[in-house]
């Protein structure tokens, strides 16, 4: 982290510190690195805004769904997800696998986070894999909490888009939307 403050401190060194002596050769490296340092320190500060500005998002038409479930539009990336694994499989234990004994014993708000406690419940209801992401719904520009089976949530297409019906299910601060059906886009 300290070779960023390198950016910074170098080509204000040549500003803040005037040398007499300076001959032409080091003085047109000193500009060329000066003016690099600036152009990554400009770019580390615009570039994620252009970034999020010109992005575009995932289009597709959202399915017809029946009365009480929500469609979505959600994008799946590589370990962008955990799978709650069922306490008699060997394969859980690391991320983004987690056994679902490990993650009902160890939450400090168990008691409290209804939440939470609504996660354990609907990875109890099942006898498979169960996966949780966090998802961006594009067309509401909200966030939500996306669970069903881990066979349910794979991407179906190559950028990584899914889309179907889901059933909300409120707690105090977050929603969580349990999968009911997928469609292919």
């Amino acid at each position: 982290m300290a070779f960023l403050f390198l950016f910074v401190a170098f080509p204000l060194s040549g500003v803040l510190i005037k040398e007499k002596i300076r001959d032409m050769e080091s003085d047109w490296v000193f500009r060329l690195v000066q003016g690099l340092s600036l152009s990554l320190i400009a770019l580390a500060m615009i570039g994620p805004v252009l970034f999020q500005q010109f992005r575009s998002a995932p289009v597709a038409n959202l399915p017809d769904c029946p009365s009480g479930q929500d469609a979505f539009v959600a994008t799946i990336t590589t370990d962008s997800f955990i799978d709650l694994v069922p306490n008699q499989n060997d394969t859980c234990g690391m991320v983004p696998s987690v056994c679902l004994s490990d993650f009902e014993t160890n939450s400090v708000d168990k008691l409290t986070d209804d939440f939470y406690q609504e996660l354990v419940k609907q990875a109890n209801s099942r006898d498979t894999v169960t996966r949780i992401f966090l998802y961006n719904d594009f067309y509401n520009q909200e966030h939500h909490y996306l669970v069903g089976e881990a066979e349910q949530l794979q991407p179906v297409s190559k950028d990584g888009v899914i889309l179907g019906c889901a059933i909300e299910i409120k707690t105090q601060h977050q929603s969580i939307y349990k999968v009911e059906s997928i469609f292919p886009p």
